[in-house]
């Protein structure tokens, strides 16, 4: 079983993406992968509004100068665009295309997809919904 928890968005470019999915379905199968949506309006780093739409040198000037990450802000503003570029965030029709054999399902918060899943290889009911009482809204 292969089982990915949003790695996929750290792995580099959309190209390495495709080496990743490339790879999760030569491992074999059953697979899950999660990976957060690029068009939620939180950004998923920050946890501020609409901070990923900002180009990566506003970003990385945010991080350098403004203690919005867990650990604070960033020293180095080298650093901080680096930290800007580590990531690439999917949309939903670029995850269809990583895995177009697997079930897609999309988590939401406030009525919003915050994150999609998606498996193949399972049997019938080895995948339940989470549902809101774990915390998400699962749909």
């Amino acid at each position: 079983m292969v089982f990915s928890n949003s790695v996929i968005g750290h792995v580099g470019s959309f190209a390495d993406q495709v080496s990743m999915a490339t790879a999760i379905h030569r491992l074999g199968l059953p697979y899950f992968v999660q990976t957060p949506n690029l068009h939620f309006p939180i950004d998923r780093r920050t946890h501020l509004p609409l901070v990923h739409y900002l180009p990566r040198t506003v970003q990385a000037a945010l991080v350098h100068t403004v203690p919005v990450l867990h650990c604070g802000r960033i020293g180095k503003f080298s650093d901080a665009m680096a930290w800007t570029t580590s990531s690439r965030t999917l949309t939903r029709r670029e995850f269809e295309c990583l895995f177009p054999d697997g079930t897609i399902v999309s988590e939401r918060v406030a009525g919003l997809v915050k994150s999609f899943m998606v498996h193949h290889g399972f049997r019938a009911g080895e995948i339940r919904d989470a549902g809101p009482a774990a915390g998400t809204g699962v749909a």
